[in-house]
């Protein structure tokens, strides 16, 4: 993109103005686009600007570009529209929904009809179907030397983050929590139901005033008479349905509305909500959970049950506007708020470590009703449903176990062999010290059973029958106890088993602790069946050896690439471990040949013969439009060593066939053009 143009200061112009809060993003993606980054991801709390962000860049960084714009779904784009702001950009920008790329690359979508492009909620991107192909776009477009951004205030999903999967570099800036700390936001008051069957003791129920849901959301009601605009959110259409008629009893002054997918006039009824003199409520099912920001909404009433915390934020997101006045109100009439413990921010490992933060849920609202304060209530309890002893908490055996670290039956087992026994007794055995042995005599393991010998580990088994540790894991992991171990005990070594010698307690070789293999493997960072595989295949026996293999893996650089692990290669070139240990098996090549495969993919120094980039036999096979398979068993039949023997004997089949030299190349263009942007440049045709 060397000829878009940018001036020196991004943040002093006047067609789109940015609030000073959003200055610093900004600039912070200028300054990884002044660096030569290509890949970026930008996160910010729902409400606060990216889509102004988005606009600046297009009106005055990409002045003369063409623009991609791809969203979820149609309602993010004309909830962009409306903005004056994004007249200055609206005709150099194409509308994309992730649909648009089902069948991509075969569709009609072309890297080479735009300059950027811009994801906006980006973070369905990490679905398997859609996400999938969009990401292949991207991956296609910075092939071509190409801009692409991805921003969302929701950066994790169930623990994986975006940005570390799709995007070279991240920027952060204030998510929605933060707003509120800074007073750019306002605070909120929440009102709390407790659902029915939850158990509450007279004397609580009366010391924190709980009411049922219909007299709660009476008093709510009366208590903000202000809020004319609420947004009621529902599980599915058919609970909202049902719900119609106690909108009306609830509301008998206002206008009842409703919004959801599947619904022809739905812009219409959000113009109508937005721009009603009459108070009004908007029912609905999901469909403002992100990327749309409806005006004037003062309340929202939240029937469907929340459990992640992000998708909790998004609700609250709608309630939230930089310098609203008054104090907006969220009814959560299923009582989610009181599963939460904590509200996270998640920002992935490339954020700053103070960006990082956990809020406690009384950090976030302002509970102004001593009505409504009912998170000591839930907090007590909790609290009165555990048992207690020794500092140790548990509300199950399985809790027990896992409070004490043992492994699951441990408690159960050893309270069924001595019932006379409490569990409280049992605490108190497990809070002393013991020997590895006393361990086991206690049961404070859990025993296993096969073939007549009780066990509590791989280590106790082996004991037992007399053999090394790893024959025992060998047949019980990799065989998945295949053989009889009566018989193992007495059977003879052969080719596949074999021996890890020099585990020693207490021994340390090289800052490595050689208690156990799996101590090996965690100081490593890899796994025990890592530390066997080698063993076996290198034919070695001696641990030290093999700590000796990975440390010095450990050091490995190729053109100052970590080749020591596929995961250190593929954090190197912005991609996932899988997809390059994919990409080497499928091609059958090791991760120095990967390197130089994707240095050669970023400089485009590819070699050609014949009109045929020799970039891999993988990729030879996909321009000569034949299986892979096919020409690697011509490439052995016929004893070839090199890629350009196997472009000769194709272009000799096909002259056989009838078919010309310059048709055969013609028909390699144009294989090669519906590959995508990897053969940009592609001059065949003058040639």
């Amino acid at each position: 993109m060397d000829n878009l143009s940018a001036s020196a200061n991004f943040a002093n112009t006047e067609c789109v103005k940015l609030l000073p809060h959003n200055v610093q993003l900004y600039n912070d993606i200028i300054s990884r686009l002044e660096s030569g980054e290509h890949s970026i991801f930008y996160s910010q709390g729902t409400g606060l600007g990216k889509s102004f962000i988005f606009m600046k860049l297009v009106h005055e960084y990409f002045k003369d570009a063409r623009i991609l714009y791809v969203v979820p779904k149609i309602a993010i784009w004309n909830n962009v529209c409306h903005y004056k702001e994004f007249d200055f950009i609206t005709d150099r920008v194409t509308l994309a929904t992730f649909a648009t790329f089902n069948r991509y690359p075969t569709n009609n979508i072309e890297c080479e009809d735009y300059d950027v492009v811009f994801v906006d909620e980006c973070h369905h991107m990490l679905s398997d179907i859609q996400g999938k192909n969009v990401k292949q776009f991207l991956d296609d477009m910075v092939s071509l030397n190409n801009r692409v951004f991805g921003m969302t205030a929701t950066p994790e999903i169930d623990g994986v983050f975006v940005d570390e999967e799709c995007f070279n570099v991240s920027c952060y800036g204030l998510d929605m929590f933060e707003a509120i700390e800074q007073g750019l936001m306002p605070k909120m008051d929440i009102a709390i139901g407790i659902k029915e069957d939850i158990d509450i003791p007279d004397n609580l129920r009366e010391q924190y005033s709980v009411v049922g849901t219909k007299t709660l959301l009476e008093t709510v009601i009366d208590d903000y008479k202000y809020v004319t605009h609420w947004l009621a959110y529902f599980t599915t259409k058919e609970e909202l349905e049902q719900n119609e008629s106690e909108m009306q009893r609830l509301f008998p002054e206002f206008k009842i509305l409703k919004a959801y997918y599947g619904l022809d006039n739905t812009t219409e009824i959000i113009s109508e909500f937005e721009l009603s003199k009459q108070p009004v409520v908007l029912m609905t099912v999901s469909m403002f959970l992100e990327g749309m920001h409806l005006k004037n909404v003062g309340g929202v009433l939240l029937y469907r049950n929340v459990r992640k915390s992000h998708t909790y934020a998004q609700i609250l997101g709608r309630l939230c506007v930089i310098g609203q006045e008054y104090t907006p109100v969220i009814v959560d009439v299923t009582g989610s708020i009181l599963t939460m413990k904590k509200f996270y921010t998640p920002k992935s490992s490339r954020a700053l470590e103070n960006q990082r933060k956990v809020y406690e849920r009384r950090d976030i609202f302002d509970v102004t009703s001593k009505g409504y304060r009912l998170f000591d209530l839930m907090d007590k309890l909790e609290l009165s449903s555990k048992n207690e002893y020794r500092g140790v908490r548990w509300t199950s055996l399985y809790s027990l176990d896992r409070a004490l670290g043992h492994s699951v039956g441990a408690s159960a087992t050893w309270l069924n062999f001595n019932k006379n026994k409490t569990v409280q007794e049992y605490i108190d055995l497990c809070l002393k010290d013991y020997s590895y042995k006393e361990y086991i005599d206690n049961g404070f393991i859990g025993r296993y059973r096969k073939d007549g010998y009780e066990y509590v580990d791989y280590q106790d088994l082996a004991n037992q029958i007399g053999v090394p540790y790893a024959v025992i894991y060998y047949h019980m992991e990799i065989k998945k106890s295949a053989v009889n171990l009566r018989e193992l005990k007495y059977k003879k070594q052969t080719d596949e088993q074999f021996h890890i010698e020099g585990i020693e307690r207490g021994k340390v070789y090289k800052g490595i602790p050689l208690d156990t293999i799996n101590s090996v493997a965690k100081a490593l960072g890899c796994k025990t069946s890592t530390i066997h595989g080698w063993c076996k295949r290198a034919g070695v026996s001696d641990i030290k050896m093999c700590i000796d293999h990975y440390l010095l893996k450990a050091d490995n650089k190729y053109k100052g690439v970590d080749i020591s692990s596929c995961k250190s290669v593929a954090e190197h070139f912005g991609k996932t471990r899988g997809a390059v240990q994919m990409y080497i098996r499928t091609n059958n090549i090791t991760l120095k040949e990967y390197v130089d495969i994707m240095e050669d993919k970023r400089t485009k120094k590819y070699p050609e013969y014949r009109g045929v980039y020799l970039q891999s036999m993988y990729m030879v096979s996909k321009q000569l439009n034949v299986s892979y398979n096919m020409l690697r068993n011509i490439k052995i039949k016929e004893g070839y060593e090199d890629l350009e023997q196997l472009v000769d004997y194709m272009y000799d089949k096909a002259e056989k066939s009838g078919v010309s030299n310059s048709e055969y190349m013609d028909g390699i263009r144009k294989q090669r053009k519906s590959l995508g942007p990897f053969y940009k440049g592609d001059d065949i045709a003058n040639s």
